[in-house]
């Protein structure tokens, strides 16, 4: 930097790169929050019959996340214990610092072995 105009070019270009990677980091967040929102509103509809009521359900957990202006949305992996799903939300909010909160929430599914045997 031997003069004052390679250093403001420098510089210029420095601020640009930085406003590209926050453009870039919220419209990340954005699509984040729809597709995790689209997915909860998939599986609370139950458009696959895949959840059930009653009997030959079995109890699975999963992971739904929420951050500031989003609403809630889920992942889409599921765990047969609690622990493995709070140990997913720790790693996910150390992943992406913007979630606010998780919370682990209980479904009931239906058990393919039984549906099956009954075909």
């Amino acid at each position: 930097m031997n003069s004052p105009a390679e250093a403001s070019r420098i510089f210029s270009m420095s601020v640009s790169e930085y406003l590209k990677a926050y453009r870039l980091g919220i419209k990340t967040r954005h699509h984040f929050a729809i597709i995790c929102e689209t997915y909860k509103s998939i599986l609370d509809s139950n458009f696959s019959g895949r959840f059930c009521i009653g009997e030959h359900c079995k109890i699975i957990f999963m992971v739904e996340i929420k951050y500031d202006g989003s609403n809630w949305g889920a992942t889409p992996k599921i765990f047969d214990s609690k622990k493995e799903a709070e140990k997913e939300a720790e790693y996910l909010k150390t992943k992406y610092p913007f979630i606010s909160q998780c919370r682990v929430v209980t479904r009931r599914e239906r058990e393919r072995e039984r549906e099956k045997s009954k075909d």
